[in-house]
């Protein structure tokens, strides 16, 4: 055990021992801890982690701006999630509140054996120790496996510019653009993942652009593999070299091949022409200013006057005049008179003056939903704790990984396979746009993120929450007793509030948003909206990509994400129930002669985990019921009922390369028990260490827990397929381009459900 660790050993557990009695005694910590037990860390409690961790000299850390990677610097704090038993004993029986610990992500650059080594730091508020989180079967993070920093990005391309400087006279003559004292005529690199098939390696493809708007659509041909594995940047080298689809051991060899006249190039047309519009893009909508590095989240509304109070009526009914038979058709409007404002910007969707559901730091009540939500800087958007009705649905629901998964012909285009967690998809949220991202009436909010810095990162605008009508009735009916009199009833209309964010990941943006309905119906829905992941023109790489532009190729690519659902239907105890329809044929009763096909629900009960694990050669139920199992309704389970739409293709046959970081695509569906060592499959070093990473979601399946009236977790992969076509360009419209899953009550209800808002009921004789 090195000093570090020694230091931790000898102190750490003393200390909690200290702090639980510090937490009995004290209400300090322990006040307003209903609210603050799932709160994501304030500003002023990433600060306190960040001074008690330069302050432990054992450290030895420096800045993340220092311009070395042989350093010892913290990468990322977060909040680490309380045991979920831990938090339901506090919420529901009046426990002692969970500990807040934050988690910390170190990077051993420093030292004979550079490592990548986790802890838990508390309490947040005042710390007082930290302690090594341990790692299943005691395995270490390899050094290869750590996201990619800001200073490495910075050194990389440092080496980029000097080992391409022989190709200088290449680059200008094929593309009119250079690396070197470039004034505006610049080149640039995007490098894609993973860094290595090869565990502990660390290699990445570079792919060379013109810089200009839209540079994701202005590859050169040029793609270069760096080998940039050590510590030392000075190690740093090109190992290999890829141009119009050819390779070369080096830059220097394709440079004298092309000074010989032995390499066939490609001269690119004019990026910046002088009567139509660039290709590439298009007209920004707005400008941004950076992230600032100090301040608290804050809650920005369109008005400082407008409060947000507890909306007690839930949504309300429009009064609406008798049509009158004479003189032709009326147009009728609500009792209220209301002027529509012309709009300049395009159309915009009117609010009331007072928001229809109450904000308090992070929790939101909505009518009979509510739920606490954090923007976690790995896994982006969680909901905790979601109700309706009283009763809990759901204790956390989220994303658990993403991935961009392409095809090509070309070494980049090839290689690139995306998993976004190992970006930080929480922490690059960038500002949402009032009127295009969110409607300009929606609260927008800030979040705060300490990845890949000194301190606290301030985001502003990085989520929104909004109501939008559905745009169809919620329920109708218009009746008629076919004589001379018609009663309309049940004119509901059909409000949602939308929770929402997004991420950028290089040419890709996603928008994530939760959707949440009346009548106690919830989506999770990821949208995609990203530049075409493009790569050089050359008549192989047709097989996966489309051919956009003259020396463009869009490369066929898939998105699935992975979400994780907690779902406690009632209570922690739920089984797992599938209905199927099949069709009997039956003889008529009433006649002999006749034959009729009757549908017949067929109904299953699963109970074990590889029972409910669905791979994609299977047809996935119609009906996915996840019930309690004491209370019923008129003897049915009171269920929830889990759809997802968009079933994904399969994208990673059994057997793929045996990476064990990739198994959970290969399922639609899973149903597992809840386990605190399966509350995550995947990480910030999935990105890069496919080969060794400790948890691997295939296990969670084939232990094969029982799975009857026991607390269950459901895995859901939505998938996107596209194949790039020439109205994608620029880039691809989130239309037809959205995946997810519902949450729908099934017999849940105590009777049939009834709302706050009565139906309208006129009586007219015509």
């Amino acid at each position: 055990m090195n000093l570090v660790g020694r230091s931790l050993a000898l102190g750490w557990m003393t200390t909690i021992l200290v702090v639980q009695v510090s937490v009995a005694r004290h209400s300090r910590w322990a006040l307003n801890a209903k609210t603050q037990a799932l709160w994501d860390l304030s500003p002023q409690e990433l600060e306190c982690v960040h001074n008690f961790l330069v302050n432990r000299r054992e450290l030895e850390l420096q800045s993340f701006k220092e311009l070395t990677l042989a350093k010892n610097s913290v990468f990322l704090i977060e909040m680490l999630k309380p045991k979920k038993y831990e938090v339901l004993d506090f919420l529901d029986n009046r426990a002692m509140p969970p500990v807040r610990e934050a988690r910390v992500l170190i990077y051993f650059g420093a030292q004979e054996y550079p490592n990548v080594t986790e802890y838990a730091v508390g309490p947040v508020e005042q710390p007082m120790y930290m302690r090594k989180l341990s790692r299943k079967g005691g395995q270490e993070l390899s050094w290869a496996s750590r996201p990619m920093s800001k200073v490495e990005s910075v050194l990389l391309f440092h080496t980029l510019k000097t080992a391409t400087e022989p190709l200088q006279d290449f680059f200008f003559d094929i593309t009119g653009f250079t690396l070197q004292d470039c004034n505006g005529g610049c080149l640039t690199f995007t490098n894609v993942a993973p860094r290595a098939m090869t565990f502990r390696k660390r290699l990445s493809w570079f792919l060379l652009q013109r810089l200009v708007n839209g540079y994701f659509l202005q590859p050169t041909g040029l793609e270069l593999l760096v080998d940039h594995g050590s510590t030392d940047a000075q190690d740093w080298r090109v190992e290999q070299v890829w141009y119009n689809g050819k390779f070369y051991n080096s830059p220097e060899e394709l440079a004298q091949k092309y000074a010989d006249g032995e390499v066939a190039i490609v001269v690119l047309e004019d990026p910046l022409p002088k009567i139509s519009p660039q290709y590439s893009t298009y007209k920004a909508s707005a400008e941004f200013p950076m992230p600032i590095s100090k301040g608290g989240p804050r809650v920005l509304q369109p008005s400082a006057e407008f409060q947000i109070p507890i909306s007690k009526g839930g949504p309300r009914v429009a009064e609406f005049q008798i049509p009158i038979s004479k003189g032709g058709p009326r147009v009728l409007q609500s009792s209220a008179e209301f002027q529509i404002p012309i709009s300049k910007g395009g159309p915009r969707v009117l609010q009331p003056s007072v928001p229809p559901y109450s904000l308090k730091h992070n929790t939101v009540i909505y009518g009979d939903w509510s739920f606490f939500f954090k923007l976690h800087s790995s896994y982006g958007l969680q909901l905790f704790n979601v109700y309706f009705g009283g009763e809990r649905i759901a204790y956390e629901i989220g994303v658990q990984e993403v991935m961009a998964l392409y095809r090509g012909h070309a070494a980049e285009g090839r290689e690139t396979k995306y998993v976004d967690v190992g970006w930080g998809l929480g922490g690059i949220t960038h500002q949402l746009t009032p009127g295009i991202d969110c409607p300009d009436t929606a609260t927008f909010l800030d979040a705060s993120h300490y990845y890949d810095s000194d301190g606290p990162v301030l985001y502003q605008r990085a989520l929104c929450i909004f109501e939008v009508p559905k745009g169809v009735p919620l329920r109708r009916h218009f009746n008629s007793n076919f004589r001379n009199s018609f009663s309309s009833h049940a004119r509901l209309n059909g409000p949602m509030l939308v929770l929402r964010t997004t991420s950028t990941i290089h040419n890709h943006d996603y928008i994530w948003d939760f959707i949440f309905h009346p009548n106690g119906v919830m989506e999770g829905k990821m949208y995609a909206s990203d530049y075409v992941h493009a790569t050089f023109y050359t008549s192989e790489g047709l097989v996966h990509s489309t051919h956009l532009h003259s020396h463009l190729l869009g490369n066929v690519h898939s998105h699935l994400a992975h979400y994780r659902i907690d779902l406690d239907v009632a209570g922690t105890k739920n089984r797992f129930q599938t209905l199927r329809t099949r069709v009997e044929s039956i003889t008529s009763p009433w006649t002999r002669r006749s034959q009729q096909v009757k549908p017949i629900l067929d109904k299953t009960q699963h109970f074990w985990e590889r029972q409910a694990a669905f791979h994609f050669r299977q047809t996935l139920p119609k009906y996915l019921l996840f019930s309690n199992a004491g209370e019923s309704v008129l003897g049915h389970s009171r269920s929830y009922r889990l759809q997802v739409p968009s079933v994904p293709e399969q994208m990673l046959p059994p057997g793929w390369q045996s990476s064990p970081a990739f198994t959970w695509p290969r399922y639609q569906l899973a149903v597992t028990k809840y386990q605190e060592a399966e509350r995550f499959h995947s990480s910030l070093y999935n990105q890069n260490h496919h080969w060794a990473y400790p948890m691997v979601f295939e296990d969670f399946v084939h232990n094969n827990e029982n799975i009857k009236d026991e607390d269950l977790v459901a895995w859901v992969t939505v998938d996107l397929s596209h194949n790039p076509q020439s109205e994608d360009g620029p880039n691809m419209a989130t239309q037809e381009n959205s995946a997810g899953f519902l949450l729908q009550p099934f017999d849940f209800f105590q009777g049939f459900q009834r709302y706050t808002a009565s139906p309208t009921h006129y009586q007219c004789v015509c």
